[in-house]
């Protein structure tokens, strides 16, 4: 007999309404390009896209999805720190809004505060992903730092499939995501 690991509190009340969603920067970071910024950024949502029923589209104007590269208190409520400590927040759907602290040292695969796995970790949030307990997922609560080649752990795939696809809930390992009473199973 299988047990059953918890992996995921999703918020089923806070998806967005729709499945093709826009997003834009409107501040950028001068520790890397802005076209080096774009491009992880994009990669980060795709990384969500290549195993959902979502699709993500830059643009100018009328974003779902609206991130910045911001200092100390800018406005939201949940002000930054400065180095270390919180990095980045999101709000969760239909809200959008996704803060990257530009007092934080910014890389792109090296060491350090990797902007692809964190980006990757936020847009989970703005896309209504909770954190899970499962070692290796994108959605752990701590920052995992740069990982080469880095895919999506079949815990963030199960939920993400759970709160935006009509497909079955079927993860790397074979076996069938179920939900129940907002939180998704993993049968291992």
């Amino acid at each position: 007999m299988k047990s059953s690991l918890t992996v995921f509190l999703i918020f089923l009340v806070s998806v967005w309404r729709k499945k093709k969603l826009k997003w834009r920067i409107t501040e950028f970071t001068s520790q890397l390009s802005d076209s080096v910024v774009r491009s992880e950024l994009a990669r980060a949502l795709k990384a969500w896209s290549d195993v959902s029923a979502l699709s993500f589209t830059e643009v100018t104007s009328g974003e779902d999805i609206h991130i910045k590269f911001v200092k100390g208190d800018h406005g939201d409520g949940f002000p930054f720190d400065g180095p270390g400590g919180v990095i980045v927040h999101a709000f969760y759907p239909e809200d959008g809004r996704t803060h990257f602290d530009d007092e934080d040292i910014w890389v792109v695969n090296t060491t350090g505060t990797d902007l692809f796995t964190n980006a990757a970790h936020e847009f989970g949030h703005a896309l209504g992903l909770g954190h899970t307990n499962v070692e290796g997922a994108v959605m752990t609560p701590v920052d995992t730092g740069y990982v080469p080649n880095y895919k999506l752990h079949p815990a963030d795939i199960a939920g993400i499939r759970a709160l935006y696809d009509n497909r079955p809930k079927i993860c790397r390992n074979g076996y069938e995501a179920t939900i129940r009473a907002g939180i998704v199973i993993i049968p291992y």
